[in-house]
């Protein structure tokens, strides 16, 4: 590189040294001043492929990732042998959406530079996000072998075996980075979320709270979050509701979600002559759990009482909650304004009524149901199930499926269900819609399984039916919540462990007084769990079941 002139009685300061100068800055998160030197030097040295490169680097850290992946590319071009600039440009690709792109380009790189520790790491950081676990296995254990102390790497490779099921392994790994930086708040909290996927919530829990000394402002939302989930499973709501708050900056799945200003949020102000908006948040489960609420805020007074919903939960909610004004959230207003003088997320309304949980735990009556399903709509689908019906069988609502995501950790493929085939005297209605979910699937041979989806167009519609039947079996999916919620006699399947909103353990959970659950015996176990169920269908002993209304 050449020298840069200086003001008189300087010394000259080299291009060598203004790039080394650059680099540091960078590297300390100075940005406008590595942006300055490196602008003067890409001025004299236009086509120099480190400046270039340096240049993408710092548009990378600004977040101006087109322009990050015009300077990676012109490095490149400039510097063909360079392993940093098509490892950086991967990381701009992926930025902008072409997460493939970014994973041929980093393989290429791995291939023509197999000691370049950063495109293995980073190629396994991809593959990881693209939910492909055995190849980020891979790259993780081909970074390691370069630089076995990579602690960032034996975190996320501890991560990986996690999602795996590979408990001990993950959990080695977890010790090793903290062995090589006992303050790693990211190992320490993957030993804890590792204790919590075992279902050792207590543990879970504490170790999560010995995490937070040593987290940085960026990772303690997320520790107080997963420590909000442990204590929740333990039902120690008072401790877990305040923590809980925390969902909005420590889920990735919800960063964006916070619809309002924080400051307009109520959180138990007083509400005579003021005019309160509650919002659905998260999934149609999570709002029908916690609308059972509704009635105690309306209780408070305020001079209107308006929630925002799903659109297919605005019916079932207004014939639930009269004095409840009920729209969709669809036509909500992008800034609450002047319609209103408080928001509040509905996941939020327990803790701004200072209640510590569920009703049956806070020593008031119970309050199941609390939403109702139409009289009328009732009568017609008792009408159209009896005209399917020669002789009155048990009637059971069957839901196998969790969401679009799941891979068969909440739910289960229905031909699975072949041990329910030949049971005597009874008809499972599919209350789990194919579209919503994975599309159609055979039913299994012998099963009696009648699909009155197509007429399930909203919550309403669905309660209705479940109003005509004798008993609900569901996976841990919103038609549980809506059993319970309609003080429905209804079977939980649940994963050995799983469940967020379900205390550990079977048998009758504290939200819904008329559910049982079941569990897998181990992780991913759901055969045996079905012939459980089959068992019990064929001897009349499931939890809560009584015989048909009419004989």
């Amino acid at each position: 590189m050449s020298t840069r002139s200086a003001p008189t009685g300087l010394r000259p300061i080299s291009s060598d040294e203004a790039y080394a100068l650059a680099c540091r800055k960078l590297a300390d998160g100075q940005l406008d001043v590595a942006e300055s030197l490196l602008l003067a030097l890409a001025r004299q040295m236009p086509l120099h492929g480190s400046v270039l490169g340096m240049l993408g680097a710092l548009r990378l850290q600004q977040g101006r990732l087109p322009e990050a992946i015009d300077h990676c590319e012109a490095a490149r071009s400039a510097d063909p042998a360079s392993a940093l600039h098509p490892t950086n440009l991967a990381t701009a690709l992926a930025g902008t959406g072409q997460p493939d792109a970014a994973i041929n380009l980093l393989r290429e790189v791995c291939a023509a530079h197999p000691g370049f520790v950063l495109a293995h790491y980073n190629l396994g950081n991809f593959l990881r996000d693209a939910d492909e676990p055995s190849a980020a296995e891979a790259a993780y254990r081909a970074a390691l072998a370069i630089d076995p102390a990579h602690v960032s790497c034996l975190t996320n490779l501890g991560t990986v075996l996690l999602g795996l099921g590979r408990y001990d392994e993950a959990e080695a790994l977890f010790r090793e980075a903290l062995e090589r930086d006992p303050r790693n708040a990211s190992a320490a909290g993957n030993l804890a979320l590792s204790a919590a996927t075992r279902g050792d919530h207590a543990k879970a829990a504490d170790t999560y709270a010995s995490v937070l000394p040593i987290a940085d402002a960026a990772t303690a939302d997320g520790v107080r979050f997963n420590r909000s989930l442990s204590l929740i499973r333990l039902g120690r709501y008072e401790e877990a509701f305040p923590l809980y708050e925390s969902r909005w900056q420590g889920s990735r799945d919800l960063h964006h979600a916070y619809r309002y200003s924080s400051a307009q949020q109520w959180r138990g102000e007083p509400l005579a002559g003021k005019r309160l908006l509650v919002w659905g948040e998260q999934g149609f489960g999570d709002t029908l759990q916690f609308a059972r609420y509704l009635p105690l805020v309306a209780a408070r007074g305020p001079a209107s009482l308006t929630l925002a919903v799903h659109p297919a939960l605005v019916r079932l909610f207004r014939q639930s909650f009269p004095g409840v004004d009920v729209i969709a959230e669809t036509g909500l207003p992008a800034q609450s304004g002047d319609a209103w003088d408080w928001h509040c997320p509905i996941m939020s309304v327990a803790l701004a009524l200072a209640h510590p949980g569920p009703v049956r735990k806070a020593g008031i009556s119970d309050e199941i149901p609390y939403l109702h399903a139409d009289s009328a709509d009732i009568a017609q689908w008792e009408g159209r199930l009896a005209s399917l019906e020669p002789t009155r069988p048990l009637r059971i609502g069957l839901s196998w499926r969790a969401g679009p995501k799941d891979k068969g950790e909440r739910g289960f493929d229905l031909d699975l269900a072949r041990p329910l085939a030949g049971l005597p005297n009874l008809r499972f209605y599919r209350l789990t819609r194919a579209e919503t979910y994975r599309g159609a699937e055979p039913t299994p041979d012998g099963v009696d399984l009648v699909d009155p989806t197509a007429d399930l167009t909203d919550f309403a519609a669905t309660a209705a039916l479940i109003g005509c039947l004798d008993y609900v079996i569901s996976v841990d999916t919103s038609v549980l919540h809506l059993a319970g919620a309609l003080g429905k006699q209804a079977l939980g399947l649940l994963p050995a462990h799983g469940g967020n909103w379900f205390e550990p353990g079977e048998g009758q959970q504290p939200w819904y007084p008329t559910v049982t659950v079941w569990r897998q015996a181990a992780i991913g176990d759901w055969p045996s769990l079905l012939e459980r169920v089959a068992e019990a269908l064929r001897t009349g002993k499931l939890p809560g079941q009584q015989a048909p209304a009419h004989g």
